[in-house]
């Protein structure tokens, strides 16, 4: 599944756009060299994000039957949340779940999430 989010004006990604991206790959557990090639980082920005969604909660590592990384119950319900923000309709969003997501300011919106 290559990623379902669209890029803005520039062709950059933000950092909430790079973990929603990596957590739509994850729903299935998911190797890391697939992430690597499916969400297009390099392996030192793939360490950052991977190490920063397992510090949250989102996602958790799989050792059998072969190492991997899938998405938690709670990284689902983020998903939900931020789905329902960026107005996709992709499948994992159900913006009936939860109603209008505040957008000011992404990072102090996502500690929030997270917490």
């Amino acid at each position: 599944m290559n990623s379902l989010m669209t890029y803005g004006i520039s062709g950059r990604r933000d950092e909430l756009r790079i973990m929603t991206d990596l957590m739509i790959n994850m729903l299935e557990p998911t190797r890391t060299t697939h992430l690597l090639y499916r969400t297009n980082l390099s392996y030192s920005q793939l360490k950052k994000y991977l190490s920063s969604l397992l510090n949250m909660g989102l996602i958790e590592e799989r050792i059998e039957p072969y190492r991997a990384f899938g998405v938690t119950e709670r990284g689902r319900i983020f998903l939900d949340i931020v789905g329902a923000e960026f107005g996709q309709n992709s499948g994992f969003a159900t913006a009936s779940r939860y109603p209008k997501v505040v957008t000011q300011d992404r990072k102090s919106w996502l500690a929030e999430v997270t917490v």
